[in-house]
C-alpha cells in the first residue's frame, strides 16, 4: 500500500475526499502524513479526527527557506511517504 502525504493550508475539503476514499478502500493507499504552513487552518482539525499525523510550521520559524524544506523531507521520509498530493 502507498503512503501519501498532503499539502494542504485551508479548509481541508480535497484532504478530506482523498483520506475517505483511502480509509474506504478507494484508493489503495493511506494519507500517513498532513503538511501545512498554516497554525490554525481548518485543514489541521480534519487531519485530527481522522487519526492523521500531521506536521504543521510557519516559514517565519525558520532561518531561510531551505532549513523549513529540510524538516519537511524529514517528517516525509519518516513516513516513508511514496506520493506527495497537493
Amino acid at each position: 500500500m502507498k503512503h501519501l502525504a498532503v499539502f494542504a493550508s485551508g479548509e481541508g475539503t480535497n484532504f478530506e475526499a482523498i483520506a475517505r476514499a483511502c480509509a474506504d478502500g478507494v484508493l489503495a493507499a493511506e494519507v500517513v502524513l498532513l503538511v501545512c504552513d498554516k497554525p490554525g487552518a481548518p485543514v489541521v482539525e480534519r487531519a485530527a479526527r481522522f487519526g492523521i499525523d500531521t506536521f504543521v510550521f510557519s516559514p517565519r520559524d525558520y532561518a531561510d527557506k531551505a532549513a523549513f524544506e529540510t524538516e519537511i523531507v524529514r517528517a516525509l521520509d519518516a513516513r516513508k511517504v511514496d506520493l506527495v498530493c497537493l
